[in-house]
């Protein structure tokens, strides 16, 4: 159930860029996944021009005013979740909200999420929050991935080796002193915001781990069991391109099986 911010046990932060129906599909499919005991509330962080899109919507009200113009792989979308940590805190009536959650706009749930499962899964990890990772997907390779790039950076100076870990941020739960620490951390390294690379996927989760803090990762990638609270989907957009670039290709396969079976016949 959606609440004022200063009744929310759980924010939601996302990343919004475009479609409004599309960001109200997300909202909704949230409200339906969370547990009915789990109250929360949306931050939408979004560039100038959309935020001025949903001025007179019903979606306004969960907008940060902070507007920031984000770019993939850029350290802009780690700029927008920050962004939204800030308006989490900075609420003058009070904050209560003890889960921060990290999705994107192409997350969506597809099985219910409740304190009950967070706090379970916690248990199970208490003095390891740094492999809170449900499926897996993680790294801490300091020689694959985008760590090369990442550990040339001067906030990974900064940080001990031993806290370095990186994977999706899509489905990233933190809890709210994570968030503070984020917040502190980020006002000393304001230069990350404009690396020109995805630092979204490893900043949150190594100062989380450098403070103590455990976080999960709820969604999968490749979710081949169905487990996933939740999944990362593509825009309707994508979708549509998605079912074109799939049809030419089983055209194509086709044809070749075809040619295939003629040339084989010739030959006889």
């Amino acid at each position: 159930m959606i609440v004022p911010i200063s009744q929310a046990r759980l924010i939601v932060s996302i990343n919004v860029f475009q479609n409004i129906d599309f960001m109200r599909d997300q909202l909704r499919n949230i409200d339906t996944y969370l547990d009915s005991t789990l109250t929360w509330r949306p931050i939408l962080n979004c560039s100038a021009a959309f935020l001025e899109e949903l001025k007179g919507t019903d979606l306004f009200q969960y907008c940060n005013p902070v507007t920031i113009d984000k770019q993939r792989f850029h350290g802009s979308i780690l700029n927008g979740i920050v962004s939204n940590m800030r308006n989490a805190m900075d609420n003058d009536d009070g904050v209560v909200f003890e889960w921060f959650l990290v999705m994107s706009a192409r997350t969506r749930f597809a099985h219910l999420l409740s304190e009950q499962n967070i706090y379970h899964t916690l248990r199970q990890y208490p003095k390891q929050p740094s492999f809170l990772w449900q499926n897996g997907w993680a790294t801490r390779d300091l020689k694959s991935w985008h760590w090369p790039r990442f550990t040339r950076t001067a906030i990974s100076h900064s940080i001990d080796t031993r806290h370095h870990v990186g994977g999706m941020h899509e489905g990233l739960l933190l809890t709210r002193a994570a968030c503070n620490h984020i917040i502190q951390r980020m006002d000393l390294h304001g230069d990350a915001y404009d690396e020109d690379c995805p630092m979204e996927e490893w900043v949150l989760q190594s100062l989380s781990t450098e403070c103590g803090e455990p976080f999960l990762q709820l969604s999968f990638r490749y979710d081949w069991f169905g487990k996933a609270p939740l999944r990362i989907v593509d825009a309707p957009w994508k979708q549509t391109n998605q079912l074109i670039m799939g049809a030419i290709i089983a055209a194509l396969l086709c044809i070749c099986v075809i040619i295939v079976i003629v040339i084989v016949m010739v030959a006889r």
